[in-house]
């Protein structure tokens, strides 16, 4: 439902909630997102370069981030649970074990 929102023409940063299983306990995590369409002028992708920390923070506390995202079909819920569990389970956002979601 959010990627049909998003458009190339704008910036978007946003919080995702989901959950995450750990040790059979069920525990509810974050996810910023920040998504940058493709037809955005070089004046606005330096914009949004100089402002995602102080757009961050106002997001924080979250568990892990999306960032850099700039095709809709990116952003997926199992890309979410994909970097949350990452980071819930010892590893760095993309280092997710095969199979996780």
């Amino acid at each position: 439902a959010l990627a049909a929102r998003l458009t190339q023409d704008a910036i978007y940063y946003g919080i995702v909630r989901t959950k995450d299983v750990i040790d059979n306990s069920t525990t509810i995590k974050f996810a910023f997102l920040s998504f940058l369409g493709d037809n955005l002028s070089p004046m606005l992708r330096a914009k949004a370069s100089t402002v995602k920390g102080s757009v961050s923070s106002i997001f924080a506390p979250f568990h892990a981030e999306l960032i850099g995202l700039s095709d809709p079909a990116e952003v997926t819920s199992r890309a979410v649970d994909k970097a949350v569990g990452a980071v819930s389970h010892g590893g760095e956002v993309g280092d997710a074990p095969a199979g996780a979601s």
